[in-house]
């Protein structure tokens, strides 16, 4: 079946069909499937009566308001989709807001146009039964099998009086089949593979049979082998299920592309093109745009769009502007449309982690202080928390079940009065006459404390209590899930909009104003060798393997170096090897300029990584200007030039108009562009980049690799650049290209014009490029070994063409349509080490010779600021950042104010009798458990700040004492803040005793401050943990112990000898609250009017002796 259709003949013939010059390659010879009884069963019962889903979209338009301000997302769109067909969607971020259109999530009253669905309009509630969207998020429950996923997914969208179970369990195997995971479906989905997961993510939403089946860059993070699997896994869906299918991808190869059926290409929210995916070379050639021969078709596409006049065959060319409309009156305005599954919402009430954490950790404490532990006589005006309060229930659930029945005794010390009472021995009425009396010696009498009420069963009433309120929580959650939403991305004000199209064009940037001192420098890399210890469980014995093998290569100045190879074959390990990041297991030589790589050349160098990690508060400007002014000397540009060095910087990526946003808010692609600015902050001679696009789509790929080359020829930087299956159009912008093949070199020289030179180097041997098809991807499966081998196809549950890859696992083996000359298996790696270009290769590595003078920056240290600069930039940094969330401090005071005006009245105006003796201590030790609470919310940033923290320490913006101390010390005044914020009223209101001038006052402030102060540096301390599934525990667990050790729960003459180390290691709580305690008991004395709270000693036990 031809053209997007994934059911073919069992046809083993390997001619190959004939492509025309003006037809868009069609695959002919791929996987066959062969159908079995269990699909003539899902067909005359499941598909049976199924019409397929015709989806028909006229004049579509759709905007929103931001700021009183019409923003246009989608502009007059019409298309069509029809059972049967699969439709390829390329272009930029705008084809987001058609997905969402035909979805049906938008808002009514910014949608124009008609929009029908097998005839009828939307209806929301009902509209995600007959649609699936895809997504690549494959989350899954990782302790059910495969099977049982499918099986639960099949149960929700199907009861047994639609679809029997016999049924369902043939549904699920012949999908199995289809989808290579028959052999495996008993595995734990926790120990399956991506390509696995994302096939099981696909399952789960068309195992329902959808007549409209949406995916959206589905194929992110997969290989292209992997990604053409896939796709065809969706056709053969889309196929024997009669659904209709429109599919966004990023950078589709020709293999992919060819299985479509249609192809729109959007862009700004406007259709550009919507036609056969067969015609599509035709029609741009007839609007004379020429696709040369080694492009991939869907590149071309786009970059037509971006710069037609380099494609074009006529004279003069068309414009933007004039091939849309040309396309518009064109006869293929006939086009498409979608489907809506289910939304996904991460968050319920709280927009952040952090202010989750506020919310969660400022209740918990109140609802323990009100459960009538800490103050059993709850003041009138919050008895009705402590009523609310589901701690309430648990406690005197609990305390009833435990205390009532029970009987106890008192240790010696227990005793009142105590032995070292001077009235102990004293006559009566003057004392006790050596009488002691052990307080309480039932359950009961405890409970009456508390008054608790007693009432046989009584428990279970608490229980039924506690089981209502969970009830409650999870009802609120599941309409918080279902209805609440936060972080809705908006789309760009115009005024933004306009001032970033000035910036669309450009490719001179004006650098008079900015003196260069960067001459450039030249890399060489000699016999690079990396080893790697592997500990052996069985022998626990380190066996070493080998990553990289007799590396060889230079990149001269101004020059781009792309590193290339399949997953695996040590690209990433290499960069970060010339970036001395890798240094254990290492040999070899990396010079610059004549000299070997040390740490004082570490100023000159910069490695952007492949994730980008930043400050979200931070603004684009701030971050660059912190980045230059740590790591460019003040002797070597001026403050002024400096500022000029940063606006140049933007200017050249292109991020002027964001110079003012938050890095919260950026795109994928801005990110990636600042992060490469971060890089280039210290005007380094040699810049690293690992795989700056992934992630990214096909024109931002192409844009932001065109702004890399302007920077080799603006600042003369020598740039090394990892790439993943780059495009020809992109991987042209290099110079040069590195072939790795496990870790061995199998070509290093010049790329050449539309790749000529890599191309005639692997045709000397045999090896010719088939006409669309991708040089890389040419390249790649010449030195791959499962397209060197010739695999006869082997019949396996209905499937041929697979190669058994490990145990329960199957990989499927692809042609890529490579035409061999030789019938011998080619290696790739023995044949370049045996050319000439490796013989020129070496002898240019020894040959070269650089006569010129060292720049100055190599003798200055390894950093390119003083202590003191670096401890005042981080600080400024950090203090910026913290004031920067209003949100999270705001609520932080806001929470401790009113948790101290709580505190206070709960335990208002206490006097000296005796309950209120106990009651100055609960107030202690709850309002330090408060404490502990508010600072177990600073973790989650904490850990954001380390990941940034590795980064620009490695990267020598600073010395770590710099950084640390000025974190800490930015940290102090909102951890002193929030602590007098608190004591202070909560002290005043509970009527404590403020001492001879107030001292008592004053210490009992400066004790808090230094807790709190302590509290917030130990979740700092534990932020620095793993991760934040370490931090978090960790903190939770230490604060229980804490609690548990403190004094006040279990007091320290009653703790066992085993545990009294515990009691004295408890830096938390217990030191502070004896601190407190002694500083207010000191000099008190507490009363008992109307023998309120006295416990009677019977003096009349004597005369029975």
């Amino acid at each position: 079946m031809v053209s997007g259709n994934l059911l073919f003949n069992n046809n083993n013939n390997s001619n190959e069909e004939e492509i025309s010059e003006n037809s868009f390659p069609i695959s002919t010879k791929d996987i066959i499937i062969k159908y079995n009884r269990k699909d003539e069963i899902l067909k005359n019962n499941l598909y049976k009566n199924k019409a397929g889903c015709n989806v028909y979209l006229r004049d579509i338009s759709y905007f929103e308001i931001i700021k009183n301000e019409k923003i246009e997302l989608l502009k007059g769109l019409d298309l069509y989709l029809k059972p049967k067909e699969m439709t390829l969607v390329i272009g930029d971020n705008s084809c987001k807001y058609l997905f969402n259109i035909l979805r049906g999530k938008y808002i009514d009253k910014f949608l124009s146009g008609r929009m029908l669905f097998n005839g009828n309009t939307i209806c929301k509630d009902i509209h995600h039964r007959n649609v699936s969207y895809l997504q690549p998020e494959d989350a899954h429950m990782p302790l059910l099998t495969i099977k049982e996923t499918l099986r639960f997914a099949l149960d929700c969208q199907y009861n047994d009086s639609e679809i029997s179970s016999g049924l369902k369990d043939e549904i699920i195997e012949n999908e199995l089949i289809i989808a290579g995971l028959y052999n495996i479906k008993d595995v734990l989905v926790d120990k399956i593979d991506i390509l696995e997961k994302r096939k099981l993510t696909i399952l789960t939403s068309l195992i329902k049979g959808p007549g409209l089946i949406l995916g959206y860059d589905i194929t992110n993070g997969l290989d292209p082998e992997d990604s053409l699997e896939l796709i065809k896994l969706i056709g053969n869906n889309i196929d024997y299920g009669y659904s209709s299918g429109i599919v966004f991808l990023q950078q589709p190869s020709v293999e992919i592309s060819s299985l479509f059926t249609k192809l729109i290409i959007m862009l700004n929210g406007e259709i550009y093109y919507y036609g056969s995916m067969s015609d599509s070379l035709k029609y741009f050639k007839e609007n004379g745009f020429h696709c040369p021969p080694h492009l991939n078709p869907t590149d071309y596409f786009l970059s037509v769009l971006e710069d037609p006049a380099k494609y074009t065959v006529i004279e003069p060319s068309l414009s933007f502007n004039q091939f849309k409309n040309a396309y518009k009156e064109s006869s293929d305005q006939d086009l498409s449309f979608f489907q809506i599954a289910y939304t996904k919402f991460c968050s319920i009430y709280a927009s952040t982690v952090e202010i989750s954490f506020i919310i969660f950790n400022g209740s918990i404490p109140i609802l323990m202080l009100l459960s009538g532990f800490a103050q059993p006589n709850v003041r009138g005006w919050w008895n009705w928390l402590h009523i609310l309060s589901p701690f309430t229930y648990v406690f005197r659930g609990l305390s009833v079940n435990n205390f009532i029945g029970q009987t106890y005794y008192c240790e010696p010390f227990e005793y009142v009065p105590p032995l070292n009472d001077p009235l102990l021995n004293a006559t009566y009425p003057i004392g006790y006459e050596g009488n002691q009396v052990c307080p309480k010696t039932t359950g009961k009498e405890f409970i009456e404390v508390s008054n608790i009420t007693q009432n046989n069963g009584f428990q279970w009433i608490c229980v039924s209590i506690v089981l209502g309120y969970a009830l409650f929580f999870y009802t609120v959650s599941y309409i918080g899930l279902k209805f609440i939403k936060f972080g809705t991305k908006r789309p760009k004000p115009k005024e933004k909009e306009k001032e970033k199209k000035k910036y669309k064009n450009q490719t001179i940037i004006d650098i008079k104003g900015f003196k260069n001192y960067n001459t450039g420098s030249y890399l060489v890399f000699k016999n690079i060798y990396y080893y790697k210890e592997k500990k052996n469980k069985l022998s626990k014995k380190e066996k070493s393997s080998q990553i990289l093998t007799d590396i060889n290569g230079y990149v001269n100045p101004g020059e781009m170096l792309a590193i290339v190879g399949p997953p695996g074959c040590g690209k990433s390990n290499l960069l970060r090897i010339l970036a001395k990041r890798k240094v254990n297991g290492v040999s070899g030589e990396i010079i610059i300029d004549n000299r070997l790589l040390d740490d004082y050349l570490f100023k000159n160098i910069s490695i952007v990584e492949r994730k980008d990690i930043f400050l979200p508060e931070q603004t684009v400007r701030g971050l660059l200007s912190f980045s230059v002014h740590c790591r460019i000397n003040h002797k070597i540009l001026k403050k002024e030039e400096r500022e000029e060095f940063i606006e140049l910087l933007m200017d050249i990526l292109k991020i002027e108009h964001v110079k003012n946003s938050k890095l919260g808010t950026l795109s994928p692609s801005k990110r990636k562009r600042v992060s490469i600015c971060v890089g280039l902050a210290n005007n380094p001679s040699i810049l690293y980049l690992d795989q700056p696009t992934i992630g990214l789509s096909q024109s931002k790929s192409l844009k932001l690799i065109k702004d890399i080359s302007n920077i080799c020829k603006i600042l003369n930087t020598t740039i090394v650049a990892t790439m993943h299956q780059p495009s020809s159009t992109t991987l042209e912008k290099f110079d040069s290209l590195l072939l790795l093949k496990k870790g061995e070199a199998a070509y290093f020289g010049p790329i050449g014009r539309n790749c000529c030179n890599v191309l005639n180097y692997f045709n000397q041997y045999g090896f010719k490029i088939k006409k669309y098809m991708e040089p890389l991807k040419f390249i790649l499966s010449i030195i791959s070994e499962e397209t060197n081998e010739q695999y006869s196809p082997q019949s396996n549950d209905g499937i041929i063409g697979y190669k058994n890859e490990r145990k329960g696992s199957r990989k499927r083996v692809y042609d890529f349509q490579v035409i061999k000359e030789k019938k011998k298996l080619f290696d790739a790696v023995k044949e370049y080490k045996e050319s000439n270009i490796y013989i020129e290769e070496l002898q240019t590595l020894e040959n070269i010779a650089i006569n010129r003078k060292e720049s100055e920056i190599y003798d200055k240290g390894v950093y390119s600021t003083t202590w003191l600069q670096q401890f005042r930039l981080v600080f400024k940094r950090a203090f910026k950042n913290r004031i920067r969330r209003p949100t999270v401090y705001f609520a932080n005071f806001i929470r401790s104010l009113l948790f101290g005006i709580f505190f206070g009245t709960l335990f208002i105006r206490m006097g000296y009798e005796q309950p209120d003796a106990r009651a100055k201590v609960s107030f202690f030790f709850f309002s330090f458990f408060f404490g502990t609470m508010v600072c177990s919310g600073s973790i989650p940033h904490v850990i954001l700040e380390k990941k940034i923290y590795v980064r620009e320490c490695l990267s020598k913006f600073y010395h770590p004492t710099a950084y640390i101390s000025a974190f800490l010390i930015s940290s102090l005044p909102f951890s002193v803040s929030n602590s007098v914020i608190f004591i202070v009223p909560s002290f005043f209101l509970s009527n404590y005793d403020t001492g001879h001038h107030s001292s008592k006052f004053w210490y009992c402030v400066f004790i808090y401050i230094l807790t709190f102060v302590l509290y917030d540096f130990m979740a700092i301390t534990l932020a620095c943990l793993l991760n934040s599934n370490v931090s978090q525990p960790a903190c939770i667990n230490i604060i229980l112990l804490a609690i548990l050790f403190g004094g006040f729960l279990v007091m320290k003459p009653t703790l066992e000898n085993g545990y009294i180390w515990a009691h004295y290691l408890d830096f938390l709580l217990s030191y502070s609250l004896e601190a407190v305690t002694t500083n207010e008991f000191q000099g008190l004395t507490f009363h008992c009017p109307n023998n309120r709270g006295a416990v009677p000693v019977p003096l009349q036990l004597l005369d029975q002796y």
